[in-house]
């Protein structure tokens, strides 16, 4: 592949001719708008214009897959949509390797042109650079097992349901029973993070003390997940357990014990940044990626924290 590009593959539909549609694409999402501006000179054009590199027709349909794609002038009213497979070719010099600038480029306003009645991206390569940038698990499926202890099997674990509502009484009890179950791994749902009802805080020191009790009778002690999300610099001090007591810490800090720290981040880098320079790491979580590509399916995020002094954990 060529170290320079970055290649995209769409299926697409429109109205139009296959090739005009690819053209379009690779157009607004390089150097070109939907009209010639000043500046946009040849020598522009060539450095920084993505190209179609290939097409292929499929089939065609009678009706559009979703409305608002406009045909062309002298074929206002035609009843047949064209289908393909298109290959665009991006510089990597337009973007670099950014994970938020390669999301802007290769999706972005695709989705609301007009010569489109649809667009789906199935495909990306991307260079040496992006793995470069973005190393990866830090530990991966062995840390995880490591930590959770488990081996030679399947982790089982858990998101507790109700998602939210549960007093610490009940709270307690279900986190007991999931934990003589044998589950490996328990979760906060992703809409409990640091509610007035029961604050984080508060259902630390209940859950810890169950997960702990548990171990102490069984031998095995399961892995729990705590959501911190909240505002970034709330986030970031409980990641530091900057705002958690003494009494907290304490509970955390078990070093026969398997802590998590979860959390869902609406943000995309936001979560990174997080994480990157702290005794911390990230578990992929995308809680409506299928309705929100741009911004969740990258950028949702929860992050796995060992107990101090025990080998942080990248579970993707």
């Amino acid at each position: 592949m060529n170290q320079d590009r970055v290649l995209a593959t769409y299926l697409i539909e429109t109205p139009h001719s296959l090739e005009h549609a690819a053209a379009v694409m690779a157009g607004e999402q390089s150097s070109g708008t939907f009209v010639s501006v000043p500046g946009e000179t040849n020598e522009l054009k060539e450095r920084f214009g993505a190209t179609v590199l290939r097409i292929e027709p499929l089939d065609t349909v009678p009706a559009p897959s979703l409305p608002g794609s406009k045909a062309p002038r002298s074929e206002t009213g035609r009843s047949e949509y064209r289908r393909g497979r298109v290959v665009i070719s991006f510089p990597l010099h337009n973007f670099g390797p950014s994970l938020p600038s390669l999301l802007a480029t290769v999706a972005g306003n695709l989705y609301e042109l007009q010569e489109l009645s649809g667009i789906r991206l199935v495909d990306l390569e991307l260079p040496d650079a992006f793995a470069e940038r973005y190393p990866g698990p830090g530990f991966g499926i062995d840390g995880t097992r490591r930590l959770a202890q488990v081996q030679g099997r399947p982790l089982i674990g858990t998101i507790l349901k109700p998602s939210i509502g549960l007093s610490k009484e009940p709270l307690c009890k279900l986190v007991r029973d999931l934990a003589s179950a044998g589950l490996d791994f328990i979760k906060d749902d992703e809409l409990q993070a640091d509610p007035p009802y029961l604050p984080l805080a508060e259902r630390i020191v209940a859950v810890m003390g169950e997960v702990q009790r548990v171990a102490d009778a069984t031998g095995k002690k399961a892995m729990y997940a705590f959501n911190i999300t909240g505002d970034v610099e709330h986030m970031l001090l409980r990641i530091d357990g900057g705002d958690l007591t003494a009494d907290l810490l304490e509970a955390l800090d078990n070093p026969h014990g398997r802590v998590a720290v979860a959390r869902v981040v609406r943000g995309g880098e936001a979560g990174r940044a997080g994480t990157e320079d702290r005794n911390v790491d990230d578990v992929a979580h995308a809680p409506d990626a299928s309705a929100r590509f741009c911004s969740d399916a990258v950028g949702g995020r929860e992050v796995l924290m060992a107990p101090s002094g025990a080998a942080p954990l990248r579970l993707l």
